[in-house]
């Protein structure tokens, strides 16, 4: 995934700056993952490398663009922050998830279940980003943070 990241890192901020809505770059790469997760379970030996390409450049492109998102929906002031909670959480999944993972393979003997929970999971993201304002007018005030 690494190879096909490093491209999409470097062409995501021209895409990304053209896009209106910020919720449809994780509302759609989302629905493509969940697929995906899907999709391997019954992909030919051929095919898993598509699959790896695809799932390379959806992965980078959520996460810039949820790296991104705190800058956009919060007030200046507290910016800084909700952007350390975003990575935060982001690299507590990061960490958690693999090892997870590799206590599900060694109960279970089998893949399928990882694969299902990371569509699920893809799909609640996908739910979520529904909570996302989607102008300045939508914005977070100040001053509702500080209550």
């Amino acid at each position: 995934m690494l190879l096909v990241g490093i491209p999409t890192i470097l062409l995501v901020p021209m895409f990304y700056s053209r896009i209106i809505s910020k919720r449809l770059l994780i509302w759609i790469p989302s629905l493509i993952f969940a697929f995906l997760a899907i999709w391997i379970l019954y992909a030919s030996m051929s095919s898993i490398f598509l699959i790896m390409v695809i799932a390379g450049i959806i992965n980078i492109l959520r996460f810039n663009t949820l790296l991104s998102l705190p800058v956009e929906i919060m007030p200046k002031e507290h910016s800084g922050v909700a952007g350390g909670v975003v990575v935060s959480v982001g690299y507590m999944g990061a960490v958690i998830g693999p090892s997870m993972a590799g206590q599900i393979l060694d109960i279970t003997g089998s893949f399928q279940s990882i694969f299902i929970i990371l569509s699920v999971i893809s799909v609640i993201t996908m739910c979520l980003t529904f909570l996302i304002p989607t102008s300045d007018k939508n914005k977070i005030s100040s001053t509702s943070m500080e209550r």
